[in-house]
């Protein structure tokens, strides 16, 4: 994997609060108009994209996260995830 830019990749809000069920967080990020792909690695595990979009910004809503998980979501340029600009990690408080 190549070396890990400081990235515009953010999560809001991170730690996600306790509850009931699964939790939420707004993950964003930035760009230069370029092709921009988020994928999300769970406990380590193989990584999943979540979203692609052209353009300088952009945000989803993730609601499927638990406590006791932690989430590793990785901004790549372009569509090949052969560059790496930035990650973030959200985790959950516990009940």
């Amino acid at each position: 994997m190549p070396p890990v830019k400081a990235g515009p990749i953010t999560a809001s809000p991170n730690p996600v609060p306790a509850g009931p069920g699964q939790g939420s967080t707004t993950i964003s990020w930035t760009g230069d108009g370029t092709m921009r792909e988020v994928y999300c690695s769970i406990n380590g595990g193989e990584e999943q994209r979540n979203w692609g979009q052209p353009g300088k910004t952009g945000s989803y809503e993730v609601n499927w996260i638990n406590a006791g998980a932690t989430y590793e979501f990785r901004l790549y340029s372009g569509t090949e995830r052969k560059e790496l600009l930035g990650t973030v990690t959200v985790t959950r408080k516990a009940e």
